[in-house]
Parts: structure tokens; sequence; C-alpha cells
């Protein structure tokens, strides 16, 4: 709704990983995938589901055209939506941008594409102050400028806060821009 209000249009796209957890998320929010790309499959090696997903995201990306493509966490799915963004040169926002265990087997394989995603976004939305500088020692490696890192609640907290606030409360939730980012 705060998109529409200021004449932006928002698609998500699903691609069936951690399916139940989108589920949860999407209902929260009442929200609904606008494309749902039916990647998992029964046994499937992370490199046949990033193959597919690239496919068939590059693809998706050719006929939208968007402006910026948002990807969130440190999920196989935020990476290849950032590399396949990446590849039709359509800008990346990554949300949750910085965190880092400095271990990239551990956890494995989010830590490695956690890394690599932040390489490849021009926007940094980070859950902590510390992930807002991991993302500034970024750009003196050669990634985006560190003013494009910006501080945001993790995103279990405003979901928290949706599911909680008209219960606790007894009136509407808050508009976004009192939670989200600073």
């Amino acid at each position: 709704r705060l998109a529409a209000r200021r004449g932006l249009t928002v698609k998500i796209c699903a691609t069936g990983q951690h399916r139940q957890l989108l589920i949860g998320a999407l209902r929260d929010f009442g929200l609904r995938a606008d494309f749902n790309l039916e990647l998992m499959r029964p046994s499937q090696r992370l490199n046949d589901f990033s193959a597919l997903g690239l496919r068939r995201l590059g693809a998706l990306l050719r006929g939208l055209k968007p402006a910026l493509v948002v990807v969130q966490g440190d999920t196989t799915t935020a990476l290849i939506g950032a590399l396949a963004a990446f590849h039709e040169r359509v800008p990346v926002a990554h949300v949750e941008a910085g965190l880092r265990t400095l271990d990239r087997s551990n956890p494995y394989p989010e830590e490695a594409n956690r890394i690599l995603v932040d390489r490849i976004a021009d926007l940094h939305f980070a859950p902590t102050w510390r992930a807002v500088s991991k993302t500034g020692e970024l750009a003196l490696q050669g990634g985006p400028p560190a003013a494009a890192a910006y501080f945001c609640l993790p995103l279990g907290v405003p979901s928290y806060v949706a599911a909680d606030w008209p219960a606790a409360n007894g009136s509407a939730l808050p508009t976004p821009r009192h939670w989200l980012c600073a």
C-alpha cells in the first residue's frame, strides 16, 4: 500500500525455497506472490536449483524490466536473484546486508551467499549498526559506496510488531516509516 501511494509497482517473486516461512510472512502482511517459479524438486542439489533459478529469473526480469530488484537474506534464492538482476543490468538492493561470521563454510552455504550478494548489491539495508559498518568495509574493498548502506530493523521485528500490535495496543498498526529504516 505504501508503494502504491508513492506511485511504485511492487512485484513479489517466490522460488519455492523455504516455502512455509514465506507463506507465513506473506500472510502476516496481507501480501501474495505475483510470480511463483516453483524451483524446488525432491533431492535437488543447490547447483541444479541455482541454474534453473537463474534461467527463470533472467527471463522474468527481461519481461518485467524492473527499475530495482530487492533480495532478502542469505538464501540461495537471494544469491540467484541478485546475480540474475546483475546479469540483466538491474540494480540490486540487499535487505539484511552486512551480517558476517567470517567463516564462509559456517553457516554453509549462507555465509558465502551473504558475501556474494553484498558484492553485487547497489543498496544495502543492514539489520544492525555493526552490519552497516561491514558494508562500509566492503566499499573500501571495491564494493558499492558506504553511503549506499542503511540501518533497518531485522525483518522479524516488523513481522512481530505487525502480528501483535493491534491486539496489544487496540489500534491500527503504525505506518512503516515508524519502524523500518533510519
